[in-house]
């Protein structure tokens, strides 16, 4: 009987010293009040791979001629604004060289309002400007120079996440 009785004892001590550490582990914590999780920043939206897509011209013959192909790929993004590099560039059936092209650098805005430039690497001329309206994975134009009003720019890539 005495054996029991200890045994008891030694359960019910072991348990209230559990719940002592529990009461003080408890006690030690703080809850900081919810933080609501940050919104990306807004120029990530225009993270990766993007290419020009125009109107094609009506033509009652057949023609090697494309029009002007053009790729972005936009790697990095910091609060409203992004920064990428022309990685394509085809005038007609006559190849650029990308590398006449400065960094691309933009905004969006709160309404998904996007304004980007294209530089000249060498300078001399006016960098090219782009003006439109962005909606999931289109920039649909409303203003540039040289790309057509009405065209849009479709992003063909996702970045990967470095998760």
């Amino acid at each position: 009987m005495v054996l029991a009785d200890l045994a008891y004892r030694c359960r019910a001590l072991s348990r209230a010293a559990e719940l002592v550490l529990l009461a003080g582990a408890l006690a030690g914590c703080h809850h900081p009040r919810a933080v609501p999780a940050a919104d990306p920043p807004r120029g990530a939206a225009m993270l990766g791979t993007w290419e020009y897509q125009a109107q094609p011209p009506k033509r009652d013959a057949p023609s090697l001629n494309m029009g002007l192909q053009v790729a972005l790929e936009i790697h990095s993004a910091v609060g409203d604004r992004f920064r990428g590099r022309v990685t394509l560039w085809l005038a007609g059936d006559a190849g650029g060289d990308v590398s006449a092209f400065g960094p691309v650098e933009g905004t969006v805005s709160a309404t998904a309002q996007v304004a980007f430039t294209i530089p000249y690497a060498r300078g001399g001329a006016a960098p090219m400007t782009v003006a439109g309206t962005l909606a999931g994975d289109t920039l649909m134009i409303t203003e540039a120079r040289p790309f057509s009003a009405g065209a849009r720019f479709v992003r063909t890539k996702r970045p990967t996440s470095s998760r």
